[in-house]
């Protein structure tokens, strides 16, 4: 009986954590702004720094985007993510405002 109540909880849990994660796919409106962040940041070209910067943000009913969490391997990098994000106005429609996204801004210098 423990071991049946124990899977039950292993189960519930993993459900409660798979809903709770935030969306790869976007919307057209949320994926036309967040790839507009584009340009190789200055300060980091200058010192050859590369890397990435992962955000989990969420569009708010006035249009902007609510970053969440994030993690960047350079804190050059995570600044100038954070800051375009801040920038971007959208016009939001009911699928995308609330629901978190994910998204992942690599650096790499050829």
């Amino acid at each position: 009986m423990k071991t049946i109540i124990l899977i039950i909880g292993l189960l519930m849990t993993g459900i409660i954590l798979k809903a709770s994660e935030p969306e790869v796919i976007f919307p057209d409106n949320v994926k036309k702004h967040i790839s507009s962040i584009n340009v190789y940041p200055e300060q980091a070209f200058k010192y050859n720094i590369e890397g990435y910067v992962d955000v989990v943000f969420k569009v708010t009913e006035k249009g902007l985007l609510k970053v969440e969490e994030y993690f960047g391997t350079d804190q050059t990098l995570s600044d100038y993510v954070l800051e375009s994000l801040s920038d971007v106005r959208m016009c939001p429609y009911d699928l995308s405002v609330g629901k978190k996204y994910k998204v992942r801004y690599s650096f790499n210098l050829l």
